[in-house]
């Protein structure tokens, strides 16, 4: 079970950032909206890619950031205290950690449907929201690829933190992400950068999807089609499965507290 304590503390973290990134990082008609329309715009707008509108959209995902600090924080002391208390009474790590990833994906899920659903409390406070089919679909789509992202990088943060110390698992996780994104950047605004379908922060752009659905597929890209959505959830889902099972084999075959942590648990 999931510690009271720790849902209450995601969902307040949640309405917080919710609240920020509303008055912060979403442009507002001045008339009505589509539940579409914020739920593109929540995942970059209608990107193309540019130096400017990168910054943008990674200056957007800075709630998510802090998130994944705060999870990835809470989640390696925990590991911190766990190699004192549990594991040396638990010999079966795989099984406490498959347990505690779990909760920490429950976590993450949680967050990011409340983050969603402040956005759009907040937006209906200003002005009437169109709820279109199109924008459901979106919707669910967004929050599904998102909490597997999150869930990733604050797994991914673990990791490195248990292998380098968490000063340098911090930096390298978030690094990687910033690199990312700034690789999508392209010359040539009539296409992209061929590697972008490979780089999972691309997939976190719901404009530069596909779709069979006739409604849906005309409020994306007419410019950018690069993938599907059922892409995207592989590609996610693939990427953190390999983050998992290296996690595992980190968890089992090494020591937590080392002499190369400079910050983690105190």
């Amino acid at each position: 079970m999931i510690q009271r304590k720790r849902i209450v503390k995601t969902i307040g973290v949640a309405i917080l950032f919710g609240i920020i990134h509303f008055f912060l990082f979403l442009n507002l008609p001045k008339d009505s909206l589509k539940l579409s329309t914020m739920v593109l715009g929540m995942s970059g707008g209608t990107m193309v890619p540019s130096l400017s509108r990168l910054l943008s959209f990674s200056l957007q995902l800075t709630p998510a950031f802090l998130f994944a600090a705060m999870l990835g924080t809470e989640f390696y002391q925990h590991f911190c205290i766990a190699d004192v208390y549990v594991f040396s009474r638990q010999p079966r790590r795989t099984v406490w950690y498959a347990k505690e990833t779990l909760q920490l994906f429950l976590l993450t899920f949680l967050y990011q449907c409340i983050f969603m659903a402040i956005s759009l409390i907040c937006i209906l406070m200003w002005l009437p929201v169109e709820i279109d089919s199109p924008g459901v679909y979106l919707l669910a789509q967004h929050i599904g690829i998102y909490t597997l992202w999150l869930f990733g990088l604050v797994l991914l943060i673990n990791t490195l933190s248990i292998i380098l110390g968490s000063d340098y698992g911090y930096i390298i996780a978030f690094a990687t992400q910033i690199l990312q994104i700034a690789v999508l950047y392209w010359p040539d605004d009539k296409t992209f950068n061929p590697i972008s379908p490979f780089l999972p922060t691309a997939h976190l752009i719901s404009f530069w999807h596909t779709s069979s659905i006739e409604s849906v597929s005309q409020v994306l890209s007419p410019k950018y089609k690069i993938f599907s959505f059922s892409i995207s959830f592989l590609m996610l889902g693939g990427t953190v499965l390999i983050i998992f099972l290296i996690s595992l084999y980190v968890v089992k075959r090494f020591d937590i507290i080392s002499p190369k942590e400079t910050g983690g648990a105190t």
